[in-house]
């Protein structure tokens, strides 16, 4: 009896062409499911995952990386590294856009609402929790309001900060 072969949608590594926090907090995030589908895939076909992922320095506009590696990184774009590109990615999306602190009672109240017509509690409070990783994702609030893991000292220290400035 024959196997049958495995069909897959065509797994596009997503690519970007502008250097702004917007665009790169997509681009991460879409990257992020990107490798979630190859992994699947590599682990449905047995192929070797580091070959068919395509590499963040491709996945950039070349004009996007020559201006990331000479005016941001001031290296040569070809010394250029998927890690040292991820770092800058992260440094840009995790500080405030423009330097300065919007005001984040105004965008949480705007944004932020609970879907109390949701009757599953415990749906409605995942809900509730992804729209705010969304927003401080979205808007630059990371390094003030992100959350990593819980148990560390950082952890510690930011929620130090959240109960007292209540």
């Amino acid at each position: 009896m024959a196997m049958p072969q495995p069909i897959f949608e065509v797994t596009r590594a997503p690519s970007l062409k502008v250097w702004s926090q917007s665009t790169i907090t997509t681009f991460l995030r879409e990257r992020k499911q990107y490798e979630g589908k190859v992994i699947e895939q590599c682990r449905v076909t047995g192929e070797d995952q580091a070959a068919v992922t395509r590499s963040i320095r491709s996945t950039l506009e070349p004009r996007v990386l020559e201006h990331v590696a000479h005016y941001i990184l001031k290296q040569d774009a070809v010394s250029l590294s998927d890690d040292m590109l991820v770092a800058e990615m992260k440094r840009k999306v995790d500080t405030m856009l423009n330097g300065r602190v919007p005001e984040v009672t105004q965008l949480f109240g705007r944004e932020l609402k609970m879907d109390l017509s949701e009757v599953d509690v415990e749906a409605r409070i995942a809900a509730y929790f992804v729209k705010f990783d969304q927003l401080v994702e979205d808007n630059g609030h990371a390094s003030m309001l992100g959350r990593g893991v819980a148990i560390d000292e950082q952890g510690r220290q930011r929620m130090k900060l959240r109960c007292w400035s209540s």
